[in-house]
């Protein structure tokens, strides 16, 4: 059971590794205009990139961009080879994107595959909107993004850049537009930090080094002037490095040499009783930018300068509801999305079955944080979770119990967040993720560790679904942790 919770970063940090090879942007008053149309780009252009976390070969990317005319198409695939608490996990993912002459986007499709998980989505521009449609559990769901301009996709953007008369100190501000899980439009910057040699095999290339901020992770890249990558690295130790062919795509023999549980441990210093329940506990947060994480601060959790105070709630104390909620200042926690699909009618039956009749929204929740408990398998998934997979397939970490649980509370009437961060797990600390339910106030639940309402030592950090979890990996690795106070079931801890 404890394994498992330490897995809540791996479905952030496999996205976000997708989105880093697969991010669209839109230009946002960008300091650089950005020419029409593109001329020095070749017919047909081919780039191989072996995928790497901390010199450990974990995958490879591959992209295609062939000039058909006034329409530029480009193919990109990547795999995955990983080990989750020693079991090896394969990840998959392609798209194709149609742009036009000026690399703008008109139209993607894009496809993740996993053992538990196969998503499609696909998306056409037209105007400023993108009309996506998303293939998640045999299910099709579709929806309308609103963008500020028609975007590019970012295996087309290096080559626009490098058209740029790229120079040290030049900065660009985009807007990006991301695939699966996000589908939303995120701030971002690129700077050209300075110039670098950067050995590839025996030749040592003089290259333009970029530094880009986004989602509040500071990422590099080092591509030439036709705007061909050479390196690129990302947070926690991710790196894409260009190869040939037949070394990008060769692995090591055997399982995977690294596990992902590595990245989820985080350093903690002071001691919690093993005994009882956690109450309430103060923790010293630092090693992280606080104004990137300001869900922090609310509802169970009060920062009071670099400590954050936790209090469990008290389940007796709330004045619960009838079902449903009939309120306007937490309707929007009752929506259905892409990932949470609350109205699909398996999951609608599925929460009525387990209700049986019960009209009592705290005791409701009670009764799906215990189903889904006792009828989700525990076991690492590599996945973008989705709530109607979930059902069907009944396994997961505790991405797919809070993901179906959230679907299962809203079709009861219940509004229900995400919540993201950290909990502990006998003596240390670990990456998580939980829902909260508002149940008369709001409470956090953890239906993966059976806990109602869950203890203290749950530290949020993010508020939202997988499209808002990117920050999550800027923490990891750097995130620090220190027990100033704790109380359990009304016995304090010595300071």
């Amino acid at each position: 059971m404890g394994r498992i919770v330490r897995l809540a970063v791996v479905a952030v940090w496999v996205s976000l590794l997708v989105v880093l090879g697969t991010r669209v942007y839109a230009p946002g008053g960008a300091t650089v205009l950005v020419p029409e149309k593109i001329d020095a780009v070749s017919p047909v252009r081919e780039e191989w990139l072996g995928a790497y976390f901390k010199g450990n070969k974990i995958g490879y990317i591959t992209t295609r961009t062939e000039r058909i005319g006034e329409i530029i198409h480009i193919k990109q695939a990547g795999e995955l080879r990983l080990s989750l608490i020693g079991q090896a996990r394969r990840v998959e993912y392609s798209l194709s994107a149609y742009n036009g002459a000026d690399y703008r986007l008109r139209s993607f499709s894009f496809r993740l595959k996993s053992e538990f998980s196969d998503i499609e989505a696909s998306g056409e521009v037209r105007g400023r909107r993108m009309l996506l449609s998303l293939v998640s559990g045999g299910e099709t769901r579709k929806n309308v993004v609103e963008m500020a301009d028609v975007p590019y996709i970012a295996a087309g953007l290096k080559p626009v850049l490098a058209s740029q008369a790229l120079a040290p100190g030049k900065k660009f501000r985009f807007h990006v537009f991301e695939p699966p899980p996000t589908f939303q439009t995120v701030p971002m910057e690129i700077e050209v930090e300075g110039m670098d040699g950067v050995k590839t095999g025996n030749t040592v290339t003089t290259v333009y080094r970029l530094k880009t901020t986004y989602h509040g992770l500071i990422l590099r890249a080092w591509i030439d002037e036709k705007g061909e990558t050479l390196k690129e690295e990302s947070p926690s130790g991710y790196t894409l490095i260009r190869e040939p062919k037949q070394v990008a795509t060769t692995f090591p023999e055997g399982a995977p040499v690294f596990d992902l549980l590595a990245l989820s441990s985080v350093p903690v210093t002071g001691l919690i009783p093993d005994k009882g329940v956690v109450d309430s506990l103060t923790l010293r947060v630092s090693g992280i930018d606080p104004s990137i994480y300001p869900d922090m601060n609310g509802g169970r959790q009060t920062v009071e300068g670099n400590d954050v105070v936790i209090r469990r709630e008290d389940p007796p104390s709330i004045v619960s509801y009838p079902l449903p909620y009939a309120g306007r200042e937490w309707a929007d926690d009752l929506k259905p999305d892409l990932f949470v699909q609350a109205d699909h009618p398996k999951i609608r039956a599925r929460a009525e079955k387990i209700l049986a009749g019960e009209t009592d929204a705290r005791k409701a929740a009670e009764k799906i944080a215990s189903w889904v408990h006792l009828n989700v398998r525990k076991e690492p998934v590599v996945s973008i979770p989705s709530a109607i997979e979930v059902l069907e397939n009944r396994v997961g970490d505790c991405n797919e119990h809070t993901i179906l649980y959230a679907a299962l509370a809203r079709s009861a009437g219940i509004p229900t967040r995400i919540s993201a961060g950290v909990v502990r797990v006998l003596t240390r600390f670990y990456y998580h993720a939980w829902p909260e339910v508002y149940v008369g106030r709001w409470m956090a639940v953890d239906p993966t560790l059976g806990q109602f309402p869950a203890d203290a030592t749950h530290l949020r950090l993010i508020q939202g679904g997988l499209d808002k979890q990117a920050p999550i990996v800027a923490a990891v690795g750097s995130l620090r942790l220190e027990v100033k106070g704790v109380r359990m079931s009304g016995l304090e801890a010595a300071r």
